[in-house]
C-alpha cells in the first residue's frame, strides 16, 4: 500500500503576495479578562516594543544592558529620573472631570497618596535606582465630540491619533516647556545637547473612562506619532541641537475608571513600562492569560489598580535591577530571600542546544506585590527563541508554538494558559501546608525543555511560605563537547592604559591556570603581547605590533615569567594592533612593510610560528580595552609603509585557516573601563567601545568564541576565563543572524553574542541577509525578527511573499485547498500549508481565512536576473546549478527546498543521479517508480517517492493513466 504524504513535508510554500500593514504599538490589556476586539489585536499581536525599539529611555536600557556584558562604561542598571508631561484634555462635548489635574499629580508624582505613588511604585522595584516624575497639565478642550475621534475602533485610526494628539500638544505648546522632557543622553541635563532633540514619553490623559473596560472610548495603549501621521510631532520649543523639540513616543490613559472616579495608577505604571523596552506580556491574540496577575507587563496592573503587582523577573533583569545568580551542581536547602525587598533571582540553565533557561524568584505580598494571587516561589520558563512574538503562543501540555515567558504553575492545571483565570493560590511554589510540591523530568509540570529535552533539573523540599524560603535545586553540568587538551594563548594589550590590568591579572593566573587544568587537563600556554607600530601618530618608538613572549610550555613557571616581563607603556593613539597580533598568532607569516624580503626595518615583525599542537583544541584569549587598527578602513601604520593585515585577512583566516590545523576559538576579554578614561593621544583617535564591541563579538561569531567582560582594570580576569570554559564546554549553541533597527546583518552569530554583545534582534537561519523576496532593500528574516513585516504562518517567509491559503501551489485559492485544509482539521504539527496561522492546529480560523483571500494569487513568482526556476517553478541561484552540489531538496533558497534533480534541469547539471532503470520522471522531471501510472492512485503531489512530491497529472501521462480528473 502506498502512504500519502503531507505536501509541505516535502517542501515549503510558494512565494507570491498577500500585503498586510505593521504597527508597533503596545496596549492595555481588558481590565476583566474580557475579549478583545479584533482592531486592537491588529495593533498588538504584529510587533512589540523591546530594548531594541528605537525612543524613549530604552536606549539607556540597552546601553545599561551593553555595559553589563562589557562594551562600555557608565550605569550597569537603567537608573535616573524620566520626567513626563502629563496632558489632560477635554472633548468638545465632554469636559475633563473636576479635580483631575491635581489628583494626577498627587496620585502620580507628589503624593501623599494611600498606596503610594507611581514615583513610589516604580522605586519600589528598582531598589531605589529609579522612578517616574513629572507635570500634570490641563490643556482645555478639543475641537471635536469624543466619537469623532475615537471612530469605530477605540481611537486606533491613525489619522485620528494624529489628530487628538496633535491637537492636544497644540493646545499646551505655549504654556509647555517640552525641552526640560528630552534628557535621554549621558550627562543626566535636559536639552543640554547630548540629548536626541525629542522629548522622552508624552503621556496623554483623556476625559473618560477607557475602552479596555468594555466601552468604545479610546483604548490605553502606547504608539509613536510618526507611526499614526507619517513624521514625528514639531513642538515651538528650540532644541539645543537645532530646530525644535520633536514628539514621537506617546501614551495615552483614561481619567476615570468604570466606576465613573479617578483613574488608579495601574494602567499608567503599565503604559510607562513600554518606555522601559518592557513588551506586552500578556496574550496578544487573546487566547490565553500569559502571565496574568504575576507581572506588570501582563495584567498585573488590574491585580489591584491602585497597587499593581510587580514586573516579572525577566523585567527587572532585562534593567538590570537583578543580576541573577546561575546555579550548577546540588544545593541543599538553598535560600531564596523576598524578591520585592531584596534583589535576587536565581538562574537555571541546562539546553546546551538552545537558548531556554528557568528563573526563580521568591515573591511575597509586600509593597506593591500585596495583592497577590499566591505567595511562594514562582518558576518561570525562559525561551529568548521564541523572538518578538513574546507571549502570544501559550503552551502547557504540548504544542508546536510556545511563550516567550511562561509561568510554570505549581498546581499543574494550565489556568492561565485556558484562560480559566488570571491567577490563583495554585501558582506558586511552597510547602502548601503539608504538601511536598515536586519539579522534576518526569512530574507534572515538568522541567523538560519545549522540544521534549531533559534539563538534568530538579527542584523539590520547598519549605512554607515566607519572607525567605528555602529549596533543594539539582543542575546537572553540561556534558563537555570538548574532550582533547588544550593550547591556550594569552595575547596582552601592553600599552599604557593596561598597567593596572597586568598586575590584577598576574594576581589571578595561579587561579585561572588550576581552572584550566581542572576542566581541560594537561594544557599547554604560550604568552604574546602588543602595543602598536612605532611610529607615530599610531604608536610611540618603543612599540611593537606583536611579539611571542613564551611559545607553548606545560610549566607553570615558564608562564609567571613570560607575564611578569610585560610592561604596559606607550600605545600612543587609543586603538592598537590587535589584528596583526591575531594574523600573525595564528600564521607567522611576519610583516614586511616595505616588501625588500628583509624584515629588519623598524615595525617589521620576522617569521615566527608558534608551535600549535594539532592533536589539542587550541584557544586566543585576547586581553584589550580599545578597538581594532583595521587597514581596510584607514591607511595603517599611518603614512607610507603599510600593512595589509586587517578585518578581512584576519576573518579569512578564522573561516579557512592556512597553517593551523582548525580555527582557533578566540574570546576577548574586555577590561570595560569606567567612562571615557581612555585619550585620543597623538593620533587623535576617538576612543569607541562600541567599534570594540562589534570587532571583538564579530571574531568570536566567527570562532565560536565571545566578547567577554574581564572587569574594570581586568579585576574579574579569572571569572571571565570561566565564562569562557564554560562556553568551550558546552554544546555549539545555534548559529544565526543578528539584525537591528540601523539595518545591520551579520550572518553566523549565536543568540547570546547576539542579544547580550551586539543588542541586537536574533533571526534563525545562516543566509538571512542574503534573502530579499519582496527586493525592498531588507533582509527578509531581520524584517520579520525586528516586527517590521507580519509572518502569521511563523514559516520565516514574510506574508507578503507568498499566497496563504494555496496549499497546492497552483496561484490560486479554491476547492482543492479547501478540500485540503478539511482533510487536516485539528491538531496539526509542521503543517504550514494548511495551520495558517501557525498555532499547532487545523480550525474555524484557517478556514476563514482561506475563504477571505479565495480566488487567484496576486502577482506571480518572478525569479531575478541572478536566479532560475526549479523543478517546481521556484526561483533558486543560478550559481546552485552544476556547482558539484545535488539539489535534490536538501538545501532551501527563501524558505523554499531546491529541486534541480529533474529532467529539464539536466538532473542539477551533472550533480545528481538520473532516474534508475524501472523509474520515469514525473510531470515535473522527477523520478518515480514507473508503475505508478495508471495504478488507481491519483498521483497528484499527494504521494512521495525519495521524499519528493510526484505528479503525473499532466496531459504526457494522460492524467495518470486516467487516475486523475483531467
Amino acid at each position: 500500500m502506498r502512504i500519502g504524504t503531507p505536501l509541505n513535508t516535502a517542501f515549503g510554500i510558494c512565494l507570491i503576495s498577500m500585503a498586510c500593514s505593521t504597527r508597533t504599538t503596545a496596549t492595555t490589556t481588558p481590565c476583566c479578562g474580557g475579549p478583545v476586539p479584533p482592531h486592537v489585536l491588529e495593533h498588538t499581536k504584529r510587533s512589540q516594543v523591546n530594548l531594541q525599539t528605537p525612543g524613549a529611555w530604552r536606549g539607556k536600557a540597552l546601553r545599561a544592558k551593553q555595559s553589563r556584558n562589557g562594551l562600555r562604561g557608565g550605569p550597569e542598571q537603567l537608573n535616573g529620573v524620566l520626567e513626563i508631561p502629563v496632558i489632560c484634555f477635554g472633548f468638545k462635548n465632554v469636559n475633563l472631570p473636576g479635580g483631575t489635574v491635581a489628583g494626577l499629580q498627587q496620585e502620580l508624582f507628589d503624593g501623599p497618596w494611600p498606596t503610594g505613588t507611581l514615583s513610589d511604585y516604580w522605586r519600589e522595584v528598582s531598589y531605589g535606582v529609579f522612578t517616574f516624575g513629572g507635570t500634570v497639565y490641563d490643556v482645555g478642550n478639543l475641537a471635536e465630540d469624543d466619537t469623532y475621534y475615537e471612530g469605530v475602533d477605540n481611537g486606533f485610526t491613525p489619522a485620528n491619533i494624529a489628530e487628538y494628539v496633535g491637537d492636544a500638544v497644540t493646545n499646551g505648546d505655549a504654556a509647555i516647556d517640552f525641552g526640560i522632557y528630552d534628557n535621554d543622553g549621558p550627562d543626566g541635563i535636559p536639552n543640554s545637547g547630548d540629548d536626541d532633540g525629542v522629548v522622552d514619553l508624552l503621556a496623554l490623559v483623556h476625559p473618560e473612562s477607557g475602552g479596555e473596560i468594555g466601552n468604545s472610548n479610546i483604548w490605553s495603549h502606547r504608539w509613536t506619532y510618526s507611526g499614526a501621521s507619517g513624521s514625528m510631532l514639531t513642538t515651538n520649543d528650540d532644541s539645543a541641537n537645532g530646530g525644535k523639540i520633536r514628539i514621537n513616543d506617546y501614551t495615552i490613559m483614561p481619567s476615570l475608571n468604570g466606576g465613573g472616579t479617578l483613574i488608579e495608577m495601574g494602567v499608567f505604571c503599565h503604559e510607562f513600562g513600554h518606555a522601559l523596552g518592557f513588551p506586552d506580556l500578556y496574550d496578544t491574540d487573546n487566547t490565553s492569560e500569559g502571565l496574568g496577575h504575576h507581572c506588570l507587563m501582563a495584567a498585573g496592573n488590574w491585580s489591584k489598580p491602585s497597587s499593581p503587582a510587580h514586573p516579572s523577573a525577566w523585567c527587572r533583569i532585562e534593567l538590570g535591577w537583578v543580576k541573577p545568580t546561575i546555579l550548577v551542581g546540588s544545593h541543599v536547602q538553598f535560600e531564596l530571600p523576598a524578591i520585592e525587598t531584596t534583589p535576587f533571582v536565581v538562574k537555571l540553565v541546562h539546553d546546551p542546544l538552545g537558548s531556554e533557561y528557568f528563573l526563580l524568584e521568591n515573591r511575597q505580598p509586600i509593597g506593591f506585590d500585596q495583592n497577590l494571587e499566591d505567595c511562594g516561589i514562582a518558576i518561570w520558563h525562559i525561551d529568548p527563541g521564541v523572538g518578538n512574538t513574546w507571549n502570544r503562543n501559550e503552551w502547557c501540555t504540548g504544542g508546536a508554538l510556545h511563550s516567550y515567558l511562561a509561568l510554570e504553575q505549581e498546581d499543574g492545571r494550565c489556568d492561565l494558559e485556558n484562560k480559566v483565570n488570571r491567577g490563583d493560590s495554585g501558582d506558586f511554589w511552597s510547602a502548601n501546608q503539608g504538601a511536598d510540591p515536586i519539579f522534576t523530568s518526569t512530574t507534572t509540570p515538568n522541567t523538560l525543555t519545549y522540544a521534549g529535552g531533559d534539563a538534568d533539573v530538579k527542584i523539590l523540599n520547598f519549605t512554607d511560605c515566607d519572607n525567605t524560603m528555602r529549596v533543594d535545586i539539582t543542575v546537572d553540568s553540561i556534558p563537555s563537547s570538548e574532550t582533547r587538551p588544550l593550547d591556550v594563548l594569552f595575547i596582552f594589550d601592553a600599552s599604557g592604559s593596561y598597567n593596572d590590568d597586568l598586575v590584577n591579572m598576574l594576581a589571578q593566573l595561579t587561579g585561572v591556570i588550576d581552572d584550566i587544568q581542572d576542566r581541560f587537563p594537561d594544557p599547554r600556554f604560550a604568552v604574546g603581547s602588543f602595543r602598536d607600530f612605532p611610529f607615530g601618530p599610531n604608536g610611540s618608538p618603543s612599540d611593537w605590533a606583536w611579539r611571542i613572549v613564551q611559545d607553548f610550555t606545560d610549566d607553570e613557571y615558564d608562564l609567571f615569567f613570560a607575564l611578569g616581563s610585560i610592561t604596559a607603556d606607550g600605545g600612543n593613539d587609543v586603538p592598537e594592533s590587535q589584528y596583526i597580533a591575531i594574523h600573525q598568532a595564528m600564521t607567522g607569516s611576519g610583516v614586511d612593510l616595505d616588501g625588500d624580503g628583509l624584515y629588519g626595518d623598524a615595525g617589521e615583525i620576522p617569521p615566527e610560528s608558534l608551535d600549535w599542537d594539532n592533536a589539542r583544541a587550541p584557544v586566543i584569549f585576547v586581553m584589550t580595552d580599545a578597538e581594532f587598527h583595521d587597514t581596510d578602513t584607514e591607511d595603517y601604520p599611518a603614512g607610507p609603509p603599510a600593512t595589509n593585515i586587517g578585518r578581512t585577512l584576519v576573518i579569512n583566516e578564522l573561516l579557512a585557516p592556512t597553517v593551523m590545523a582548525e580555527t582557533p576559538r578566540v574570546f576577548t576579554l574586555n577590561a570595560a573601563p569606567d567612562g571615557i578614561i581612555l585619550t585620543p593621544g597623538q593620533g587623535n583617535t576617538a576612543w569607541s567601545p562600541e567599534l570594540l564591541y562589534r570587532q571583538a563579538s564579530e571574531l568570536g561569531a566567527y570562532s565560536r568564541g565571545s566578547m567577554i567582560s574581564a572587569g574594570r582594570n581586568s579585576t574579574e580576569f579569572r571569572v571571565a576565563v570561566r565564562e569562557a570554559l564554560d562556553l568551550i564546554e558546552a554544546q555549539s549553541p545555534p548559529v544565526g543572524t543578528c539584525c537591528s533597527f540601523s539595518g545591520d546583518c551579520i550572518d553566523g552569530i549565536t543568540r547570546t553574542d547576539c542579544e547580550l554583545s551586539l543588542g541586537g534582534v536574533f533571526a534563525p537561519g545562516d543566509r538571512v541577509c542574503e534573502i530579499d523576496c519582496d527586493n525592498n532593500g531588507k533582509p527578509d528574516g531581520c524584517e520579520i525578527a525586528l516586527g517590521l513585516t507580519p509572518d502569521v504562518n511563523n514559516n520565516l517567509i514574510p506574508d507578503a511573499c507568498e499566497c496563504l491559503g494555496d496549499s497546492n501551489h497552483d496561484n490560486k485559492v479554491d476547492v482543492i485547498d479547501l478540500l485540503k485544509l478539511l482533510g487536516y482539521w485539528g491538531p496539526c504539527t509542521e503543517c504550514p500549508d494548511v495551520d495558517l496561522n501557525g498555532d499547532g492546529k487545523v480550525d474555524v480560523i484557517d478556514l476563514l481565512f482561506v475563504l477571505s483571500v479565495w480566488g487567484d494569487c496576486p502577482g506571480g513568482l518572478k525569479c531575478t536576473a541572478s536566479e532560475i526556476e526549479d523543478c517546481f517553478g521556484f526561483c533558486a541561484p543560478q550559481t546552485w546549478l552544476g556547482d558539484g552540489f545535488c539539489d535534490d531538496g536538501a538545501y532551501t533558497y527563501n524558505g523554499t527546498l531546491v529541486y534541480f534533480n529533474c529532467e529539464g534541469l539536466n538532473w542539477d547539471a551533472g550533480d545528481c543521479t538520473p532516474c534508475p532503470p524501472g523509474e520515469i520522471a514525473d510531470c515535473n522531471g522527477n523520478c518515480c517508480p514507473e508503475d505508478w501510472i495508471g495504478d488507481g492512485f491519483c498521483d497528484d503531489g499527494t504521494y512521495l517517492h525519495n521524499d519528493v512530491p510526484i505528479f503525473l497529472n499532466c496531459d504526457r501521462f494522460e492524467n495518470d493513466g486516467g487516475d486523475c480528473s483531467p
